[in-house]
């Protein structure tokens, strides 16, 4: 089952109802990030994420926790994961200026062909340039399994 913290800024946060009294003692506020809004709450001069003592994890241990769905206030178990930096990188949006779509996917106008693409190492790879649009995703959805070990992000 799940329940629903009332926040600031007219927002909710979604959490395991076996949570719910444990969280709910406190007094917790809805923050924008980038993308989404994250739930914290002030404990002296710390803030708190509530996704990271849902998973219980400590402050500054170094540890990212991934919000599966890409909503920062859908803080149930099954929403949350601890990944590597470059994990949480796997799992982002597709960017505003996105024409294809797909992430991974653009359009060169210089060659009329789609370009697919993938991050490895910090680094952009190129997967190759093609005419159809479905061929660019297949190459980029083998990208994912060659240098991520799998199509990890839906």
């Amino acid at each position: 089952m799940l329940e629903k913290i009332k926040l600031t800024q007219n927002q909710f946060a979604l959490v395991d109802d076996n949570l719910f009294d444990e969280l709910n003692q406190y007094k917790w506020y809805a923050q924008k990030g980038h993308n989404t809004y994250y739930v914290k709450r002030n404990k002296k001069y710390n803030e708190i994420y509530m996704h990271r003592v849902v998973l219980n994890l400590e402050c500054g241990d170094g540890m990212i926790v991934d919000h599966i769905n890409g909503n920062g206030l859908d803080n149930r178990k099954e929403n949350l994961r601890v990944v590597t930096n470059i994990e949480n990188c796997h799992n982002r949006r597709i960017h505003s200026h996105n024409t294809s779509g797909y992430t991974g996917i653009c359009w060169v106008k210089r060659y009329q062909k789609w370009l697919a693409q993938i991050v490895v190492g910090g680094k952009q790879v190129c997967l190759g340039y093609h005419s159809n649009i479905l061929d660019a995703i297949e190459s980029r959805k083998q990208g994912e399994i060659k240098y991520w070990g799998g199509i990890q992000y839906g």
